[in-house]
């Protein structure tokens, strides 16, 4: 199997599985908030319908969450009338509070883009991502984003969306390394290779 058909394979793996293993719920979640206040709440407090608080958000101080949803909160007007993305996260990011990392900003902003129809054009870079990203092009990444055209194949014209290629190189940031399909032919080949 060659790199390009290996990363097919693992692209139509994470479509195949994504609803199971994407914080699809929360997002869903907040996208069905009757008012914008509603959606920041429950993009800040990461909890699905069901109370579950998302993976990404379980080492978060526990007051964290009701900082950061007042100071959101206080500038809902900024958060309603960002044109895009960029913006949106931006504004989110210069009013987190102490103990909201980059990942926290970002999965807010995603959550509550989603709501306000704002999603990300280029591919953020942080945490999980990285390791993915550095895996995938061999070298250490310096950027805080990237255009998704400037990935190799099959990723840069795949049906991906820049958030959702955000969260497959985070999910396969392993399976991306050199060493992986290597040392782990037999199983790749079971899994992927049905």
């Amino acid at each position: 199997m060659n790199k390009i058909d290996y990363h097919k394979s693992l692209i139509a793996d994470y479509l195949s599985e994504r609803d199971n293993i994407c914080c699809i719920d929360i997002i869903t979640y907040t996208i069905e908030q009757n008012s914008l206040e509603d959606a920041i709440r429950v993009a800040v407090m990461s909890k699905n319908k069901n109370g579950k608080t998302e993976f990404h958000q379980r080492r978060i101080y526990k007051n964290v969450y009701p900082n950061f949803l007042k100071n959101l909160l206080k500038i809902k007007d900024k958060i309603e009338n960002a044109k895009n993305f960029d913006k949106l996260i931006s504004t989110i990011f210069i009013n987190k509070p102490s103990g909201a990392g980059e990942l926290f900003c970002y999965d807010v902003a995603l959550r509550i883009g989603h709501k306000l129809n704002l999603l990300p054009e280029k591919i953020y870079i942080h945490a999980g991502t990285k390791i993915g990203l550095e895996n995938l092009l061999k070298r250490k990444i310096y950027e805080k984003t990237i255009d998704k055209r400037k990935l190799p194949e099959p990723f840069c014209s795949c049906e991906l969306t820049p958030d959702q290629l955000e969260d497959f190189l985070c999910i396969y940031k392993e399976e991306l390394s050199d060493n992986y399909l290597s040392t782990n032919k037999k199983e790749h080949i079971k899994r992927y290779c049905k």
